[in-house]
């Protein structure tokens, strides 16, 4: 499969050599982008039974200035109702990304300072930092300000493509070469097909089976828990489509990962995740 893939994506580089924005795609000053990310999950094994789950997530993405050096960028919580805004302290967040779409920070120090208040009025303390904490849902007490970069990057796409490069995802066993494919009116998207890698979903699965031990009160290391997983056989793939609008905006990526685990009974887990990031230009104001 992943030498199919390379033969395609080699025919299809002198159609499209790499994919650079028009100038009317072109992020400026005052552009208010809407992220949306949405995770559809289905889940059914050998004896009939089945579950499926559904989030979404939502920030924005607003362009504060363009620089020799890149653009500085705002991401901030959608449409926050007060107390969203209050258990959400990570944002606003702002960064600068270079020309090769790499970020850092910009306004750390702002972002660590709003940590204490947010404790506090959540009837927490520094000790509780790290804490998972289990009510409707279960979540863990974050004081990080650096984290609020990790969510950042979840949200975001990259800034160019070029088919036949390499492309790797977290939880695949090697990269895989992007294939261009032409759509219609000078839409497009770019494909790759990669393999699961069986260790890293091994991991993943005993990485929750801890987080759920803890929360109920028991006591289960990793090393217990992957113990548990070591026999278990594991196949998958992990598709990732990005699509890429008339103008050259790279506007969507779409990850599909299905995922069958074999324990040594012979009975299988069967899981399929889609998850979907939308960017979309919400407003556009000249600064």
């Amino acid at each position: 499969m992943l030498q199919s893939l390379a033969v395609l994506a080699a025919l299809s580089v002198p159609l499209a050599p790499a994919h650079p924005a028009t100038p009317d795609a072109a992020p400026q000053a005052g552009d208010v982008f809407a992220l949306e990310k949405e995770l559809r999950t289905e889940t059914s094994d050998s004896s009939g039974s089945t579950g499926s789950s559904f989030d979404r997530d939502t920030l924005t993405e607003r362009v504060i200035a363009t620089r020799p050096n890149g653009m500085v960028l705002e991401y901030d919580i959608a449409n926050a109702a007060s107390e969203t805004r209050d258990s959400n302290w990570q944002f606003p967040v702002r960064v600068l990304q270079a020309q090769d779409g790499s970020i850092r920070h910009l306004n750390r120090d702002e972002v660590a300072a709003r940590v204490d208040p947010w404790l506090k009025k959540a009837g927490f303390s520094r000790q509780d930092c790290g804490k998972w904490i289990f009510t409707w849902n279960a979540f863990q007490i974050q004081c990080d300000p650096d984290l609020a970069l990790e969510t950042v990057k979840q949200f975001r796409l990259p800034i160019a493509l070029t088919a036949g490069e390499p492309f790797q995802h977290p939880m695949a066993l090697k990269p895989s070469p992007l294939d261009y494919i032409a759509g219609e009116k000078a839409a497009s998207t770019y494909r790759a097909t990669l393999t699961i890698n069986p260790d890293a979903v091994k991991r993943q699965e005993a990485e929750t089976d801890v987080e759920v031990a803890r929360l109920s009160g028991k006591t289960l290391t990793l090393d217990e828990a992957q113990s548990a997983h070591a026999k278990e056989k594991i196949s998958g793939t992990i598709t990732v489509i990005f699509r890429v609008d008339a103008n050259g905006g790279i506007s969507s990526r779409e990850t599909t990962t299905k995922v069958a685990i074999e324990a040594p009974d012979g009975t299988v887990k069967n899981r399929i995740a889609t998850e979907t990031l939308t960017k979309s230009l919400a407003k556009r104001d000249a600064i």
